[in-house]
């Protein structure tokens, strides 16, 4: 028995034992599982596919400051009680890996990453006698104890390539694996613990590390809560290889799986819904530049063969994935949705990309971009607040790396999942099949009556129809397509798209086997351009960007040469990068991220930039006539303001229930669109279709005004039946012929209940007292809100009324034995000068149902204005001067009436004729004269 299958052995009494006198372990076997505290093992994304996106970008460390020259390698993790923890390597003097007085650093965040604590360090290297240090943190949670490990290297005097075999923890020429541990959610850490004896054991090993990120918690099956940490490992001869470290203690001990792979390095490793583990790995291999992937079925003990993935292109760069519902059952769709973050290129760490896959990594069809160049690591991880965040580390060529932190969410991808499984099919050039698909919605709301829409490379075409899909379900689908005549042999990717109004696309992809297809030749070589800051606003001197995307398709090598005016393009006229292979090998993808341009003046005069390149394929080191010229004219990019997207909103109006009578009811849905901005038009012939329950049950056409009627039937409810709620959705079709500026909002949706025969239904109804406008004094003012709530039999007593003003609520009151509720409300001013403010107030009763009465929802509203006070008048004095000013004569008497006012007043006139005493006042002369 080796020293491994010994310490498995002792480790599975210890949890017998701990079983059997009730303490809280990892199930194993036919065990009961354990659950973790409040059921979670994570945090799930929010999947409102129609919330507004968003992606954040901030500098959470900045090189040299707060004692290091250099900030690399992230790990972000979240602890059970929400806290974010961000970590990674501080480097003093140079960007260098161990062995150097590295630290592991941290800062946490207990607001989703919108504040963060300062930097503390975790595990603090040092720089005298004896020098070590501390690299490359990973995090693991603990959901079942709410412990957090933070994984990472310890090092003497050797890195990983000349690590000696050994697991003295004290042994300065062995790489050692090492973890601080956290019980507090991240405040507090006990550092320092080694455990390069029990995950190395007697194997043949000489260094290993965990590779940075993350590590993960088994959820499923007879290893659910088993700890699990990505590692690698190099062996005696010097070959890298993966492993993982695990744990069925809760971290009380752990031990290594078998070491699987060759070229292998950092890797990351996700549960997929059936239990299996599936292992996501850089290549160490210069000739591999692609991600690797192998799967365990014993919970991570031993690894199938890794295979190459020419899908997730990638420079040997550490990467991230992560599940975006890590509390998803088992089996279920949300299981199988995961995320990867990399730099997607084979040309070197650029093209920043996340992806997202619905089907556990069989396809990828929805990616972009969130950074053109100049990054590296990225680490993963789902937020409290149901958003999704990016630590990833900044690469400006030097010592001065940062580390930068963002946010964002599932609707900023642009897309989200359908999970399209596609029946086998060949295909011929020039043939026409029927593909058969089995389309599921994992995400979001329901697929009602849409568009089927299917992408497929160019010269393809394709034919569906539209397709229905409830929410988490499924429906089968078949589509025509047609090959091109020069289709080549082998597969062809393409995607399912289905486009919601006013929310993102659903997609996935599928693929079609070629047969007897076209032999490609050398000058089949395809180069796709892209503006990777495409959107942006381009001002004088900003940097327009590109990305070419080039395919050989052949198994011979190319030479290619792109001429051009970008820079950083065309070796002709740039030094260092450029977009030039000499040799580019056959079956290869590459892309080439460094072309831009620089906006001048001329650009913005003439109100757009698309310049034409061209691109010669010939042998390699470009020698001989070429096979092909490509010449393009890049996409446009225009300049300006962009218009005001046009969006046309709709809206239904409720309705109240309706009671069922002997046979069909006739019912009426009232329909509004909106326009926004509000001076764009609604174009003639906008239609509104209204589906019931999923069905399409009536079309009306739409007003000038921007409103429809539209009738329909509902069945009856039987007396003594339960009432029946259907669902209601109305959708806004425009003519074909419209502006296609114009945009759709999202359907509006509602619902009717139809209530059983002998329910007995009771009007209501609530009026609001009236409010004089208000002419503001400045302060705020309190108003009382008086609502009276009558039925049939008079004042309706003892029912809550919910008061709103100005779209915001403002309490709720009981009525009274009058039928009165009343709420006190507090109006705030309008400014002297400023615009009068519509106020507008809303009292609202809820429906009574579920009894024999029932009475509808009632809602009542009234308005007011809040005016600006009203301007002063001039003072008596300056009125005095402005008729002096105005009527020189008028100041010239009011002089002569104050000298008669003095004498009166002398002789004492004045308690007489008490007027007399204003004969100077020029203003009492002003109206006397007029």
């Amino acid at each position: 028995m080796n020293g491994t299958t010994m310490r498995r052995t002792t480790t599975g009494v210890i949890a017998t034992l701990a079983l059997a006198i009730g303490t809280l372990v990892s199930p194993s076997g036919g065990a009961a599982q354990a659950t973790p505290p409040g059921g979670t093992m994570g945090f799930d994304v929010d999947h409102d596919l129609g919330a507004d996106p968003f992606f954040t970008d901030e500098v959470l460390a900045t090189g040299g400051e707060n004692g290091f020259d250099c900030y690399r390698i992230p790990s972000l993790g979240v602890a059970g009680d929400g806290t974010v923890l961000a970590s990674w390597d501080g480097r003093p003097g140079t960007c260098g890996d161990a062995p150097q007085p590295n630290s592991i650093v941290l800062r946490r965040s207990t607001d989703n990453g919108v504040t963060w604590t300062s930097q503390e360090e975790l595990a603090a290297g040092r720089r005298d006698d004896p020098v070590h240090g501390y690299s490359d943190p990973s995090v693991l949670v603990d959901w079942y104890t709410g412990d957090i490990f933070n994984f990472h290297v310890k090092s003497y005097d050797v890195g990983i390539r000349n690590s000696e075999i050994g697991t003295d923890p004290d042994a300065r020429n062995v790489l050692h694996a090492a973890y601080a541990k956290s019980a507090d959610n991240g405040e507090t850490w006990e550092t320092g613990t080694v455990i390069t004896d029990q995950i190395t054991g007697d194997a043949p090993w000489r260094g290993r590390f965990a590779t940075s990120g993350n590590g993960i918690q088994l959820q499923y099956g007879e290893h659910a809560g088993r700890l699990v940490q990505p590692a690698m490992v190099v062996t005696e001869s010097g070959e890298f290889r993966a492993v993982t470290w695990l744990s069925d203690d809760h971290g009380e001990s752990w031990f290594p799986s078998r070491a699987f792979g060759t070229g292998m390095d950092e890797n990351k490793i996700v549960e997929l819904s059936d239990g299996r583990l599936m292992n996501n790995s850089r290549s160490s291999d210069r000739s591999v530049l692609m991600r690797k992937i192998s799967y365990s079925y014993d919970g991570g003990e031993t690894w199938t063969e890794p295979v190459p993935d020419p899908r997730l292109p990638d420079p040997r760069n550490n990467a991230s994935l992560i599940r975006l519902f890590p509390n998803a059952p088992e089996g279920s769709a949300e299981a199988k949705v995961l995320l990867f973050s990399n730099t997607a290129s084979t040309s070197g760490r650029s093209n920043g990309t996340i992806r997202l896959s619905c089907d556990e990594g069989e396809s990828w069809p929805v990616s972009r971009q969130f950074r053109a160049d100049n990054l590296q690591y990225t680490s993963m991880a789902t937020l409290p607040d149901g958003s999704i965040g990016l630590l990833f580390e900044e690469h400006n060529q030097g010592n001065s790396n940062n580390i930068h932190f963002s946010r964002f969410n599932l609707p900023w991808l642009g897309a989200s999942c359908l999970d399209a499984r596609v029946e086998p099919v060949t295909i011929g050039p020039g043939q026409t099949v029927t593909v058969t698909a089995t389309v599921a919605n994992p995400l979001g709301d329901e697929i009602v009556d849409l568009p089927l829409r299917v992408t497929l490379p160019e010269g393809w075409t394709a034919d569906a129809g539209s397709v229905s899909v409830p929410a988490g379900g499924e429906t089968e689908v078949s589509f025509a397509v047609t090959a091109p005549l020069n289709a080549v042999s082998g597969q062809v990717e393409g995607h399912l798209h289905v486009d919601a109004p006013g929310s993102l696309s659903k997609r996935d992809s599928f693929r079609i086997e070629v047969v007897n297809g076209h032999v490609p030749g050398p000058g089949d070589v395809t180069i796709t351009p892209t503006v990777t800051n495409a959107g942006e606003s381009f001002s004088v001197g900003d940097e327009i960007r590109y990305n070419f995307h080039v395919v050989n398709p052949t198994s011979t090598p190319v030479g290619i040469l792109p001429s051009g005016e970008l820079e950083s393009f065309d070796p002709a006229t740039t030094s260092g990068k450029n977009c030039r292979w000499n040799n580019f090998a056959g079956d290869t993808t590459a892309d080439c991220p460094f072309a831009y341009h620089t906006v001048t003046t001329e650009d913005l005069d003439r109100g757009f930039y698309a310049p034409t390149v061209s691109w010669r394929i010939g042998r390699p080191n470009h020698t001989g006539d070429p096979y092909t010229t490509i010449t393009q004219t890049l996409p446009r990019v225009e300049f300006g303001e962009p218009p005001t997207p046009a969006v046309a909103e709709v809206f239904l109006a409720p309705i109240n229930p309706v009671q069922s009578d002997a046979g069909d009811i006739d019912v009426t849905a009232d329909v509004t669109v909106a326009m926004r901005p509000s001076d764009t038009q609604l174009p003639p012939g906008a239609q509104v279709v209204l589906y019931v329950d999923g069905t399409r049950v009536a079309v009306a056409p739409v007003t000038a005004g921007g409103t429809a009627t539209v009738p329909f039937t509902l069945g009856p409810v039987a007396a003594g039946g339960q009432e029946s709620v259907h669902r209601l959705r109305a959708r806004l079709v425009l003519p074909q012929d419209a502006d296609p500026a114009l945009t759709v909002g999202a359907d509006a949706r509602g619902s009717v209940t139809v209530l059983p025969a002998d329910r007995v239904i009771e009007e209501r109804t609530l009026s609001l007292g009236e409010i004089p406008d208000i002419i503001s004094d400045g302060q705020p003012r309190e108003l009382p809100l008086t609502a009276r709530l009558t039925g049939p039999d008079g004042v309706v007593r003892g029912t809550e009324v919910t008061f709103t003003a100005e779209g915001a609520a403002v309490g709720k009151a009981i009525t009274s034995s009058e039928g009165l509720a009343v709420v006190a409300y507090t109006v705030s001013p309008v400014a002297e000068g400023g615009q009068p403010r519509t106020v507008t107030v809303a009292a609202s009763v809820p429906a009574v149902t579920g009894t024999a009465t029932e009475s509808p929802a009632v809602v009542s509203e009234i308005s007011f204005r809040v005016l600006p006070p009203e301007a002063p008048g001039p003072s008596p004095e300056q009125e005095a001067e402005q008729l002096a000013a105005a009527y020189p004569v008028l100041a010239i008497i009011a002089s002569i009436g104050s000298v008669l006012a003095s004498i009166a007043r002398a002789v004492g006139l004045l308690g007489i004729f008490p007027g007399l005493r204003d004969l100077g006042d020029i203003r009492w002369w002003d109206r006397l004269v007029h």
